[in-house]
């Protein structure tokens, strides 16, 4: 399958986020579920909850600091 190709449960999970009017980015999204893809035969949980738990922090500094300087900007 290519990589540009979503399975249905992409699709799924970009529908809802688009239905419910989410914040949240849909590239997250994407990157979390491929660890989760690529790891879902896994023992060892700790490697992707890792990865994931990286990816989610980034994206919340990311948040964080576009917030930031939109208010440094309105402030006089």
């Amino acid at each position: 399958m290519p990589p540009t190709t979503d399975d249905k449960a992409m699709q799924v999970l970009l529908e809802l986020l688009t239905r419910e009017k989410s914040d949240i980015n849909s590239a997250i999204v994407r990157q979390c579920y491929e660890v989760e893809k690529a790891f879902q035969y896994d023992r060892d949980r700790d490697v992707p909850l890792d990865k994931i738990r990286r990816l989610v922090e980034a994206e919340v500094t990311r948040q964080l600091e576009r917030e930031s300087g939109r208010t440094e900007r309105e402030t006089p």
